[in-house]
């Protein structure tokens, strides 16, 4: 069995492989178009990377192995990938959301992604799925779990997109890019995620003991008051 990992979002070296509404649920056979038409024109050169990267892998079909490619969002790993970056300025107490903060980032923690390539190969399974969990979240909300997670206060105002444009340009899309990814495929062949929230993966990664289960307490001493 062949398998290959394609990523799609959130980090400098990934691009849009989604459309970016707001307000759908992107499948497997979804790529590539957003509501009534095709991929908004900057990101046709990447989505196009993308497709011949997918069709170069399908080549291996032709010596009869099962190909399944796998989609990732960003991985949440304490250990490199995107966390430890956006984590950075949240630990000197600069961190803040980027743009209005409501963009959707489809995320996945590295434990389930690791096993999720064993089901695929384990289950002799092909085709596309997608490597995120089953819970994204937006950035506004990504942030503030990492600043409640690493017990940092976040005061500053969320970044506006010209800021980031004047130090990245045009590559500075990506930190504004919503892409709300489904994991439904991969949940309806049999696989279990152990963290299925942002709270549990990073109560995971940072160690933290009970975190989660402080949040839920808080919240219910919230609503009955």
């Amino acid at each position: 069995m062949f398998y290959e990992k394609v990523p799609f979002s959130g980090t400098a070296e990934d691009t849009e492989l989604y459309n970016t509404d707001y307000d759908i649920d992107n499948e497997e056979s979804s790529y590539g178009f957003t509501l009534g038409g095709p991929l908004i024109k900057d990101k046709l050169f990447f989505f196009g990377s993308y497709e011949k990267w997918e069709e170069e892998i399908d080549a291996f079909k032709a010596l009869n192995l099962n190909v399944s490619k796998v989609r990732v969002g960003l991985v949440m790993s304490n250990d490199g990938g995107a966390l430890p970056e956006m984590a950075k300025p949240i630990k000197y107490y600069v961190g803040a959301a980027f743009g209005s903060g409501d963009q959707w980032q489809s995320w996945i923690h590295i434990s389930d992604l690791a096993k999720m390539f064993l089901f695929l190969g384990e289950n002799n399974l092909r085709g596309t799925f997608n490597g995120v969990a089953p819970n994204p979240v937006s950035n506004n909300k990504l942030v503030k779990e990492i600043a409640k997670a690493l017990k940092r206060p976040l005061f500053l105002p969320n970044i506006p997109k010209f800021v980031m444009k004047a130090i990245l340009g045009e590559m500075s899309y990506i930190l504004f890019a919503s892409q709300r990814v489904s994991s439904k495929k991969i949940e309806e062949e049999g696989f279990n995620f152990t963290f299925r929230n942002i709270c549990s993966a990073l109560e995971d990664i940072y160690g933290l003991n009970g975190f989660c289960a402080q949040k839920e307490t808080a919240i219910e001493k919230e609503y009955a008051s």
